[in-house]
């Protein structure tokens, strides 16, 4: 399947996933690759790889730790947290909603919504598929079509609480509910599969090793 710039999307997670390792968690403190080599081991091995940043809009997220990202790997911002990176590489928001209150977005870089066919023509953004079902799961989808990564460092992917600047206050834009959180849960475990590093220190989510963002970057 072919998104609308003409590029091939993988029909599935699985599919996705065997472009690259997985990693695992090892003694609670450490990330390894399948093959039992550390993380300064692999960087040695092979400098070349490239670490991407997802940068949800979760609380656990702030502009110091965004801030550490500029220029030490790629960043997929999604919705909101474009504000606290106008320089990153790419924006993704899943949300026909967000974009329909957001019309004033200004980010400059490429910007990435769901299957929705009226949305690229009025707001600039190229089409993506599967998008995983929530944003940060685009996120994720996108950042390893797009770049490859050997590691995804997911940041403010709390799944439960607000956002980094609060509740919603736009009127179209609703806060997430908790039945609405399990749901997503379980829309990132189906990614589990992926080089995925879980850095909120708060996050909810079990199905990715957690570590600090600047012990792993």
């Amino acid at each position: 399947m072919e998104n609308d710039d003409g590029v091939r999307v993988q029909g599935s997670v699985q599919a996705v996933a065997s472009c690259a390792a997985q990693v695992r968690e090892a003694d609670g403190q450490r990330v390894c690759s399948p093959d039992g080599k550390t993380d300064a081991e692999e960087s040695a091995a092979m400098p070349e790889r490239v670490i991407a940043a997802v940068v949800c809009t979760g609380q656990s997220v702030t502009q110091a730790d965004v801030d550490y990202l500029r220029g030490e790997c790629k960043v997929v911002v999604v919705s909101d947290a474009y504000k606290l990176a106008p320089w990153a590489d790419v924006m993704v928001s899943h949300d026909r909603k967000w974009w329909e209150a957001n019309e004033d977005c200004d980010f400059p870089g490429p910007r990435y919504c769901a299957a929705y066919r009226e949305l690229p023509e009025r707001y600039g953004t190229r089409r993506f598929y599967p998008a995983g079902g929530n944003s940060g799961c685009m996120g994720i989808l996108v950042a390893q079509k797009l770049f490859k990564p050997w590691r995804i460092l997911l940041m403010g992917a709390d799944l439960h609480g607000t956002h980094y600047f609060g509740p919603h206050t736009k009127p179209r834009l609703h806060n997430t509910t908790k039945a609405q959180f399990l749901q997503m849960k379980k829309q990132y475990g189906k990614l589990s599969k992926l080089p995925v590093v879980n850095c909120s220190p708060i996050s909810a989510l079990t199905c990715f090793p957690k570590m600090a963002l600047r012990d792993v970057l």
